[in-house]
């Protein structure tokens, strides 16, 4: 899904993002898929849904290292659609 503008996030996936911020400020670690369920009272599954959703929006970027994620600003969000978009043509 490529868009200039960055979709916004549902009221559920908003409450996952706001649940992921104040974690990390409370415990100076990303909460694990189950730590956000018990949080929230949803399954992990339900989690796993939000949080794919906004990594394809643009609100997340999640790294190959276990517990590494990060919340995008607007303007890293920016960078990166720019950056991608730069590795996408050094492919054609």
């Amino acid at each position: 899904m490529r868009t200039d503008k960055r979709i916004r996030p549902t009221q559920a996936e908003h409450r996952v993002l706001k649940t992921i911020d104040a974690l990390i400020d409370s415990n100076d670690l990303v909460p694990t898929h189950q730590e956000l369920a018990d949080t929230l009272s949803v399954s992990r599954a339900t989690i796993t849904i939000h949080i794919t959703a906004l990594i394809s929006k643009g609100y997340l970027r999640r790294s190959r290292r276990w517990r590494d994620m990060d919340i995008l600003t607007e303007a890293e969000w920016e960078m990166a659609k720019h950056s991608d978009r730069r590795s996408a043509k050094e492919w054609d």
